[in-house]
């Protein structure tokens, strides 16, 4: 039944396609802008406008799907720039953008020191709008957003994000646009921090990757290398752990990788443009009150800018350059759908 059908029933579409704008009040979060969608298909996201437009929590038939730091949402002027400085704003959530001119580890690049995975993710939007309407008796809302990372005498690129949910799908894509607006080549850097929380996330999880290759960030990563493909039981005596992964891409250079909780019987998939984002670090960490994986496609390697420029992983974009970058994300339910994505992507443990 569609909405149309379901208009007899119904004094306002919010009772089953809910769009809601707000701010913060409060702590940390004080005055930082949002927007909540809650779909009658049993998604619910929620969108930060002041945080480069990222995900700070997915719900999925009332689970939560992502990760929240202890530090929480906060205003993007508690923003730290030295070369930690980012964690003690950094809330996590479902996705954290990270770039633009840098990501990964700090490092210093031809004279600039750089803090962990950059500045983007601390920019408020600009020209932020939030649109609902009816397209074939289905209920939908698109928020659009522009945030520019600049400074006088160095770089001046946008990001613009579009993110479209409907009301007859468990489905949220977005589509980055990200342009340099000036007339000097800038160095483009950009990682998708998408994150797994409780209690979507536990030992009843597994992760399918298309993984052509798979290898450890460090030499204690190499101990855990075996059970990449899983979740493991909270201990507090276990440090984090970064695995690379070499993906395959299907005939017309995308990947898709998808997460399962067998106990849950939910799970989602993620599908992205391999050409673009040609590296990707699972990052597993079981560290009681610190239980997470995050799954993070890039343009780059992830040891800095710095490395990347010597390894030549560096990508510049040239005077009014763009690029252009989108996502798919599919929420599901039973073994069923996830076989089928297995089948599509060539996913496996």
């Amino acid at each position: 039944m569609n909405v149309k059908e379901k208009r007899a029933y119904l004094g306002n579409v919010s009772q089953v396609f809910d769009v809601k704008d707000y701010k913060y009040i409060g702590g940390r979060a004080d005055g930082v802008r949002a927007t909540d969608i809650t779909t009658s298909q049993g998604l619910q996201v929620s969108v930060l406008a002041d945080r480069a437009m990222d995900f700070a929590s997915v719900r999925y038939r009332g689970i939560n799907m992502g990760f929240m730091t202890p530090v929480g949402v906060s205003t993007p002027n508690r923003y730290e720039s030295d070369a930690f400085g980012f964690l003690r704003n950094f809330a996590a959530g479902f996705l954290t953008t990270c770039g633009l001119t840098t990501m990964g580890n700090p490092s210093e690049d031809n004279g600039e020191l750089l803090g962990i995975h950059g500045r983007i993710s601390n920019i408020p939007a600009e020209e932020y709008a939030v649109s609902t309407g009816l397209r074939d008796g289905v209920p939908y809302a698109e928020l659009s957003g522009k945030m520019r990372q600049t400074r006088f005498f160095g770089e001046n690129l946008v990001l613009s994000r579009r993110i479209h949910i409907d009301d007859d799908h468990t489905v949220l894509s977005f589509t980055d646009t990200v342009e340099n607006d000036s007339f000097f080549a800038s160095p483009f850097m950009i990682l998708y921090h998408f994150n797994l929380g409780y209690p979507f996330l536990s030992p009843a999880t597994q992760i399918y990757l298309p993984s052509v290759r798979v290898w450890e960030r460090t030499p204690y990563a190499k101990q855990g290398l075996a059970g990449w493909s899983h979740a493991d039981e909270p201990c507090e005596s276990i440090e984090e752990m970064c695995f690379h992964h070499e993906m395959q891409q299907n005939g017309e250079g995308r990947v898709g990788y998808a997460a399962y909780n067998e106990e849950l019987e939910i799970g989602y998939c993620i599908e992205y443009d391999g050409r673009e984002l040609g590296w990707f670090t699972q990052w597993k960490c079981m560290q009681a009150g610190n239980y997470v994986m995050g799954l993070e496609p890039s343009n780059a390697c992830l040891e800095g800018r710095a490395e990347a420029r010597r390894n030549g992983s560096l990508q510049t974009l040239e005077p009014f350059e763009k690029r252009t970058l989108a996502f798919r994300i599919e929420f599901f339910s039973g073994k069923e759908r996830l076989l089928a994505l297995c089948r599509q992507y060539h996913l496996h443990q």
